[in-house]
């Protein structure tokens, strides 16, 4: 599973009311996951918990990646070194 990413820790979120979502992102975060398998099991969960892809590179042959924005705005990646 994803390393450092506890799966009870993953809860939908909701989109903050007001004026909450038009401030930029401050705050990015990057997540290693051991394998290929876990990419996708990352990507469906975070789909699940209201994220938005904003860039999909799991066909990097060097870094396969996804960038997401939470429902506040802030991004993520979910990257794995596992390119074999």
């Amino acid at each position: 599973m994803a390393s450092g990413c506890p799966s009870s820790r993953w809860r939908p979120c909701r989109r903050p009311p007001g004026p909450a979502r038009r401030c930029p992102s401050k705050l990015h975060l990057d997540f290693l996951v051991d394998t290929r398998a876990d990419l996708e099991e990352t990507h469906r969960r975070a789909l699940e918990s209201g994220a938005v892809v904003r860039l999909d590179r799991v066909d990097d042959p060097e870094e396969p990646l996804r960038v997401y924005a939470d429902p506040a705005g802030h991004t993520f990646c979910v990257f794995t070194h596992d390119v074999g």
